[in-house]
């Protein structure tokens, strides 16, 4: 059996992420708020991730609804994170019941974050849902840049003798492409990665390895943080962290290289 596995959440972890989110009932914008916090403040909130460039919902006309908008163009949606089960038929159902989001709500927060990020390879879009009230009370938009030193720790861990995952909630051609940009096998990522699914991954590792350390940020991290053998929680984005996503992590780093001699103590 291999010795120790590292899965890396993406964004806040391997990538230093600019959000935005909108709120439709008020219409203010909010800028670096964690999503998929926003997400756990609702047990109905999902996250929608809409496939769609970022360069054509630009150009798109800003009056028309959200909802006329995914059916005519046949975008394509998948399920972010949610706090409780939710197919995508469900989804498109909850879209289509809204009549009051729009394009333009869509446009301004990606303007937001597009404003900030240097790098316009990693930016998307998406809704949240609220699947009590059929819904969507927030747009929201993230853009990322891979942390410079992040190509180097996976180098470092590799030559360990480390295997190196990435379990993420964002689309997965986006995480391949996070995972190109630092030297980890294309095979090794998992993208949508809901809070259960990287629950799911830890557990099938840690067949196959001897010890198994999860690397994230946020509170949809917490899971895996459990099932995983060493939880490591990463603060080098300065956002606020729920109590009890600390409680459950077995160390704290404030910079993603000092990952590295935690695992060599490990093996």
């Amino acid at each position: 059996m291999a010795k120790t596995a590292v899965v890396f959440d993406s964004a806040g972890t391997l990538l230093h992420m600019y959000r935005a989110a909108k709120d439709l009932r008020s219409g203010s914008i909010y800028y670096d708020i964690v999503t998929t916090d926003l997400a756990g403040t609702n047990p109905d909130f999902a996250i929608i991730i809409l496939h769609i460039e970022p360069e054509q919902l630009m150009q798109m006309d800003g009056s028309y609804p959200v909802h006329r908008c995914i059916e005519e163009l046949q975008i394509k949606i998948d399920i972010g994170c949610s706090n409780r089960s939710l197919s995508i038929d469900k989804a498109h159902s909850i879209i289509s019941s809204d009549s009051l989001a729009l394009v333009s709500d869509l446009q301004e927060v990606l303007e937001a974050v597009w404003d900030r990020c240097d790098n316009k390879q990693y930016l998307g879009v998406g809704l949240m849902v609220d699947m009590a009230r059929n819904c969507i009370p927030y747009t929201l938009s993230t853009g990322g840049c891979p942390y410079p030193e992040a190509r180097d720790v996976v180098s470092q861990l590799e030559a360990l003798g480390v295997d190196i995952f990435i379990a993420s909630g964002d689309k997965q051609e986006d995480v391949e492409m996070v995972a190109r940009s630092i030297g980890v096998r294309k095979e090794h990522t998992f993208g949508l990665s809901t809070p259960q699914r990287k629950c799911r991954i830890i557990r099938e590792l840690k067949l196959s390895y001897e010890k198994v350390v999860m690397v994230g940020d946020a509170i949809n991290d917490i899971m895996a943080f459990r099932e995983a053998d060493f939880a490591v929680l990463t603060v080098q984005q300065r956002n606020e962290r729920p109590e009890r996503l600390c409680l459950e992590s077995d160390a704290v780093i404030e910079h993603i290289t000092q990952i590295v001699p935690l695992v060599r103590d490990m093996l």
